[in-house]
């Protein structure tokens, strides 16, 4: 078989080293977006691959690194694992071409934007949980150092917070994959047995094992309680972190809540509170939302609720609600790629963020105005957008679950577009007044934006190409 992950992972290798050794600013930008857009043509043959060649979803890349330990360099083609390669791949892609208002001219930007992607295709496609975990971490270190040392405000205290749960999470993952460990028959890491042989492991433990990995991963998505971090590390990040944590991150807990639940038969108990606990999240985040007046935490707290909705759809233990959180994920990672990509358009052009005091954006920034109109459309599930077939999908899985109790999270939905049109009405389409313009907006954020627009759309239109890899 073709070793396309290693392959994806080796360029992403020689793409950080090479623009972090790289003369300028823009030929550290120049490497990134070449390389990354071989990755992403490299993930779209991959799912070419699945759609086409019999065999290729299951089939895995494997190399011995500590095997004695039960350790392996071993990547495996799933349907999930595929489809969350590709957004990393779009959403890297999109942040490689995007500006920021601060750090222009810093090349030192790109060998990290390079770094998380390799963390992330690395995390999607492992069939190692010891290799999944290295990833985590590669993850999170290069999220704490976009945010400390590109990011602006209050990033020095926003990167700690982030930091400060990051290693929680990472401490109690680790714990709990070493009790997967040495808990099962034959010791391995090996994702696959572990699903196989899990019934295997006493009833008590896996209620431990399941509460460690579930908390580390409500920490990531993130699911409220443990969301503290989020909206400083959103809002402080420059505009490629924010598009990286928000559109790719906080996938790694979504991704790893849906492991979770096919690992352990003891989860299938817990279905029901984790439901409880999504539609909860979902709709304080609506609530919170509402309080703030900055465009970055209220997308930061809209990519909450998401989050809560993808929880929705993982705890109805059903194909369709599976497919459903997977392509939430996919259409919310794209979504926020956009939002934020524009928000960072509206402080280049008019440095502020503020809703009360942008005006009229609609007169000077069309282009702007309207991006921004289309992420509301589809991170509220309007038809033709991603997020439309995605919550259909994963609604359809909740009620097949849990009878009308599944549709209520819902109106979470509804309460988030009621309030999103409705700041979108008073600043950026009012006409009354009107916000005066500092600079114009760099044709790379217009690419930026067209990108990922098309992206949004391609996958709302064309839903099949993805659901087919679901056998629905």
């Amino acid at each position: 078989m073709f070793p396309v992950f290693f392959i994806m992972l080796a360029i992403l290798g020689i793409a950080g080293i090479a623009s972090a050794l790289s003369n300028s600013y823009k030929q550290a930008k120049d490497i990134a977006i070449v390389l990354s857009g071989i990755v992403l043509l490299l993930a779209l043959y991959s799912v070419f691959l699945a759609l086409s060649v019999k065999g290729f979803i299951g089939s895995t890349e494997s190399m011995a690194y500590i095997s004695q330990f039960g350790i392996y360099l071993s990547f495996s083609a799933t349907q999930f694992g595929i489809i969350l390669a590709l957004l990393a791949s779009i959403v890297s892609f999109l942040a490689s071409i995007a500006v920021s208002s601060k750090f222009e001219n810093s090349k030192n930007l790109y060998p990290l934007i390079m770094l998380f992607e390799f963390s992330a295709i690395g995390l999607f496609v492992s069939a190692n949980l010891f290799i999944f975990y290295v990833f985590w971490d590669i993850g999170v270190a290069a999220s704490y150092f976009l945010i400390s040392s590109f990011g602006k405000g209050e990033n020095k205290h926003a990167a700690n917070t982030f930091l400060i749960y990051s290693i929680f999470a990472s401490a109690v993952l680790l714990f709990g994959i070493m009790l997967i460990y040495f808990y099962t028959p034959v010791h391995s890491f090996d994702i696959s047995y572990i699903t196989s042989h899990s019934y295997l492991i006493p009833t008590a433990l896996q209620g431990t094992i399941f509460i460690l990995l579930f908390i580390a991963f409500m920490v990531k998505m993130p699911i409220f309680p443990f969301h503290s971090w989020m909206a400083n590390a959103y809002s402080e990040a420059p505009t490629q972190g924010s598009m990286l944590i928000s559109g790719v991150l906080s996938k790694f807990g979504a991704y790893g809540m849906l492991l979770l639940f096919s690992m352990l038969t003891f989860s299938y108990g817990f279905a029901k509170y984790a439901f409880v606990l999504g539609s909860v999240s979902a709709f304080y985040a609506a609530f919170v939302v509402m309080r703030h007046k900055d465009l970055k935490r209220i997308i930061a707290y809209s990519s909450m609720l998401e989050s809560g909705i993808i929880l929705v759809g993982i705890s109805s233990l059903n194909a369709f609600g599976t497919a459903g959180a997977v392509y939430l994920m996919l259409a919310h990672g794209l979504v926020m790629a956009l939002m934020f990509a524009v928000i960072g358009g509206i402080e280049i052009s008019y440095g502020n963020r503020n809703i009360t005091v942008l005006k009229g954006i609609v007169k000077d920034s069309v282009g702007s105005a309207y991006s921004f109109l289309i992420g509301t459309f589809a991170s509220t599930g309007i038809p033709l957008t991603a997020g439309f077939i995605a919550d259909v999908l994963v609604f359809i899985g909740a009620i097949n679950a849990y009878g009308l109790y599944g549709a209520i999270p819902i109106f979470s939905i509804m309460l988030l577009g009621f309030y999103l049109y409705y700041a979108i009405n008073k600043s950026f389409l009012s006409t009354r007044e009107s916000s005066e313009s500092i600079a114009r907006l760099p044709r790379q954020m217009a690419v930026t934006y067209a990108l990922a627009i098309l992206a949004i759309f391609a996958f709302g239109i064309f839903p099949y190409v993805i659901i087919s890899l679901f056998g629905l």
